[in-house]
């Protein structure tokens, strides 16, 4: 049994009043706080279809517990906030490079690096490290570049970690 809920049970949780305020959940990543996993993700704007592709800065944050779904923040943000110096109301080109099995795989993986990553190794053995790197290289796949620095600010440690086990 997974110790963490399913990505989708995840957004499904942050996402449930999004569609109000509009917008996207980004990928979501973890980092630890407290000595406990926070699940992260941000809400931001997509160019509309059609238009020269571009994101907006975040500009809600949501932590949830990953264990149980509550709610630990949900909060406007800035970029300053976030400790990121951009401004606020520009947007940036994205061009994103997924298909839809890249996504489908990289939340398949999400728990099990989760899990690798609250264990506080950084060694590990082939078939895990192999998934690590495989779920980093469809994070950077995935991700508008736009959005990297946001993810960096939140969750410094995970990278940290994610760069020193993909090595």
């Amino acid at each position: 049994m997974n110790r963490y809920l399913s990505v989708e049970e995840l957004e499904s949780i942050a996402g449930k009043d999004i569609r109000d305020g509009g917008g996207w959940l980004t990928l979501p990543v973890v980092t630890r706080k407290d000595s406990k996993l926070q699940y992260i993700t941000f809400v931001y704007f997509l160019s509309l279809p059609g238009e020269p592709e571009q994101v907006s800065p975040p500009h809600r944050l949501i932590v949830l517990d990953p264990t149980n779904g509550a709610v630990l923040r949900d909060l406007p943000c800035t970029p300053k906030s976030l400790g990121v110096n951009k401004p606020a109301d520009v947007w940036e080109e994205s061009h994103v490079s997924m298909t839809w099995g890249d996504l489908a795989r990289f939340k398949e993986l999400s728990p099990v690096v989760w899990e690798a990553f609250d264990s506080g190794g950084a060694k590990f053995n082939v078939p895990t490290t192999t998934v690590i790197q495989e779920y980093y290289t469809l994070f950077k796949k995935i991700v508008a570049a736009p959005l990297l620095p946001y993810y960096h600010a939140v969750a410094p440690d995970f990278f940290k970690w994610l760069e020193a086990v993909t090595r």
